[in-house]
């Protein structure tokens, strides 16, 4: 699946860069190969769950809204790199709708309802909005879909949008509610990537509402949706992810080679100033960001640079958190392990 998503990506890309049919059919293939391999995968493991849990409820409609991503974009990618016609110009609309609020949103609050309490030792997610968000996410999203595609009642499609974008701003809301309740009170980079997103996600639905309700407001407003969606939500809960699930990981096999007592601290393994860092740069790019989707010239190029700092900082500081892995696993048999 990782290979084939290399190609595609770069494929898909390079067909939109280039204007090259032959790239978007290469990533209609691969990615269409890449994510059949993904889903058949992950709908195999959801099946042996025996605890149906509310993150196991989220990730189940999380994958099947994958599913309906992957067959929109497929059907996109068959009008650009084939010139068929698409069934309804609301692909353009459907698409990015389902990746958005319902693969990426209902996967990051089903890992939302496991680690945010775990890690950042807050209370549990109330039990009506951890079932009821997921189900309520994708009856609203599926709701809205057929209304944007029939487009032949007045007022119900934007209705559908605003209480859908009410339901993540709820989300988002109380997950910021919990970590104001947490008891570890030390920050952290986790917990401050994890703010950052979650404000980023309730104000890309405020957006939202005012993009469904007026339909005549500025089209960039679409575009400030997208990257406080992607790079202000969704991207910013992985970077500060995986300043938990690396040095956990680096931690659980040194465990199999230096022993529980050998094994050093999770938290050496990397810094709290190089993770922080990386908070001040990111959060800088989504500013800079944000500004460049409402006005591009000359800030896009600022934008830009701010994102591939930001791209690099956290390059360096897993590659650091590896290093350190590497060498406490070269020390292992000195230790008598």
């Amino acid at each position: 699946a990782h290979a084939l998503l290399v190609v595609g990506a770069a494929s898909l890309a390079a067909g939109f860069a280039l204007g090259q049919p032959l790239a978007t059919r290469a990533a209609a293939w691969t990615l269409g190969g890449a994510f059949a391999v993904f889903l058949v995968a992950v709908a195999t493991a959801l099946t042996r769950v025996a605890v149906r849990s509310a993150t196991v409820l989220g990730m189940t409609l999380a994958t099947a809204a994958l599913a309906i991503t992957v067959v929109l974009g497929l059907e996109l990618a068959a009008m650009h790199g084939w010139g068929i016609a698409p069934p309804s110009f609301a692909l353009r609309e459907l698409h990015p709708a389902w990746g958005l609020a319902g693969w990426t949103g209902l996967l990051v609050a089903g890992v939302a309802y496991q680690v945010v309490p775990m890690f950042q030792m807050t209370p549990p997610y109330p039990p009506p909005l951890a079932r009821g968000f997921p189900v309520a996410v994708f009856v609203l999203l599926a709701a809205w879909s057929a209304a944007a595609w029939h487009g032949d009642v007045p007022g119900l499609e934007a209705t559908l949008a605003v209480l859908l974008a009410g339901g993540y701003i709820t989300f988002a809301v109380t997950t910021l509610v919990l970590q104001i309740q947490r008891r570890r009170r030390i920050p952290d980079a986790t917990l401050a990537f994890w703010q950052i997103g979650m404000a980023s996600v309730a104000l890309a639905s405020a957006v939202w509402c005012v993009r469904a309700v007026r339909p005549e407001a500025p089209e960039a407003l679409d575009l400030l949706i997208g990257v406080l969606a992607i790079v202000g939500g969704a991207v910013s809960v992985i970077a500060g992810m995986l300043y938990k699930i690396v040095p956990f990981l680096g931690w659980f096999h040194l465990q199999a080679s230096v022993g529980p007592k050998g094994a050093p601290h999770m938290k050496k393994f990397l810094g709290d100033s190089p993770q922080q860092l990386h908070v001040r740069v990111h959060l800088v790019a989504v500013a800079a960001l944000c500004a460049a989707a409402l006005w591009p010239q000359p800030l896009v190029y600022v934008a830009a640079a701010a994102l591939g700092a930001s791209a690099l900082v956290q390059f360096r500081n897993l590659v650091l958190a590896a290093r350190f892995y590497r060498a406490e696993l070269a020390r292992a048999p000195a230790t008598g392990a």
